[in-house]
């Protein structure tokens, strides 16, 4: 498994790349952080240079809302982290956005599997309500192919699923549906975590607000695809809307990248004692994570497709018990949304994601109000297990 320390280094190692170098210095040194480029837009010396850019606008600057340095950087970064060509944007949801627009015209379907992100459902819906396109969600791949009628196919993946941490095996989405468009939204997964070559997607899309920024002081969305049409069509999809990410929040995707393996470490341990603890509470009545818990019938599939299965958790408390004056008692958790984060975030969906839902429409989408989404951070362990057993005493 490789890291993302070891690709940032070869890559600033490489002789003949200037990233973070400053080459208007003739001098042998280079800043240890980027420089930040606010201007929004470029001035040309003459015509012929301005002819250049229009021959070649990927790789220059014209305006900030097509390009700017300091994310062109990064964008060389995340093709080498995803092994594609990667186009950064203002969020996860306008990256999201961007790739089903981008195909809302030659689609006569979208797939999707269980339980995902609710924006995304969002996304889905208003595309069926502007064209000819159906939306429709299956519990199982089986069901899906069974259901299958053939033409213009999108297949929307999350994996794992949000918020029940289901895992999809792509390759078999694949190789049942070999002509379908297939995006596969990998923010649960985090860097580096696939075990299988990401070529059966057409696109891999993750917002990198979450394990990538982990600081909670970013908002931006990554894509990256292989093929180079479709490539092009988003980046112009991302000028025409002004869906760029912001210099800014790319610089605080530098500094995040550089710490992201120290980071992972140390939540994936503090999460290994919260599942024990979890598991041994007698007030839990499911609980929820990658090939095990509730999902331990995908235990071999959650060991091929992945190395680890992340920092979040979900469970149930038993219904007698009262959720609201216990989330109030915390101390160094937070009661918030977003995950993948240094700080330990607990998240309620019936209250917060999924607020003003009735029982019924709680139900349907498989929870109940005592379900929790545990994002398990970086503190020292023992107070994480404070916090969790002011969560799941017993009354």
């Amino acid at each position: 498994m490789q890291s993302v320390s070891e690709t940032l280094n070869s890559i600033y190692d490489d002789s003949k790349n200037t990233l973070g170098k400053d080459n208007r210095s003739s001098l042998d040194y280079a800043p240890l952080v980027p420089s930040i480029n606010f201007s929004t837009a470029h001035a040309y010396a003459d015509e012929i240079s301005l002819e250049k850019y229009h021959n070649n606008k990927l790789d220059h600057h014209r305006y900030s809302r097509d390009s700017n340095p300091l994310v062109n950087q990064l964008e060389i970064i995340f093709s080498e982290l995803y092994g594609g060509q990667a186009i950064l944007f203002s969020s996860g949801m306008s990256a999201i956005w961007s790739v089903l627009w981008s195909h809302a015209c030659d689609i006569d379907r979208i797939y999707t599997l269980g339980s995902f992100y609710r924006k995304t459902l969002v996304n889905i819906d208003g595309i069926c309500n502007a064209t000819k396109c159906t939306h429709e969600n299956f519990e199982s791949i089986e069901a899906m192919k069974s259901a299958d009628q053939g033409g213009n196919l999108l297949i929307y993946l999350e994996s794992p699923s949000n918020p029940f941490l289901t895992i999809v095996d792509i390759s078999k989405i694949r190789s049942m549906f070999p002509n379908a468009v297939i995006v596969y939204d990998s923010t649960m997964a985090g860097l580096y975590n696939d075990r299988k070559d990401l070529s059966d997607v057409d696109y891999t899309v993750s917002s990198v607000t979450k394990y990538i920024g982990g600081h909670n002081d970013v908002i931006g969305g990554v894509v990256t695809t292989k093929d180079e049409r479709k490539f092009e069509k988003l980046w112009d999809i991302r000028s025409s809307q002004g869906g760029i990410l912001d210099p800014m929040s790319a610089y605080l995707l530098f500094r995040s990248l550089k710490t992201y393996d120290i980071r992972m470490e140390c939540a994936l341990r503090n999460t290994e004692i919260a599942f024990e603890f979890l598991c041994n509470s007698s007030t839990v009545v499911e609980l929820y994570y990658p090939g095990r818990g509730q999902n331990i019938n995908q235990e071999g599939t959650f060991h091929d497709c992945y190395y680890h299965g992340g920092s979040v958790i979900t469970f149930l408390l038993k219904s007698e018990i009262s959720l609201s004056p216990r989330l109030k008692s915390l101390h160094s958790s937070k009661m918030a949304p977003s995950f993948g984060s240094t700080d330990t975030l607990i998240e309620r969906p019936a209250t917060m994601s999924h607020a003003g839902k009735s029982a019924l429409e709680l139900s349907l989408l498989g929870l109940q109000p005592n379900h929790v989404r545990l994002s398990v951070g970086m503190e020292p362990e023992g107070y994480i297990l404070k916090d969790l057993e002011r969560l799941c005493l017993a009354n």
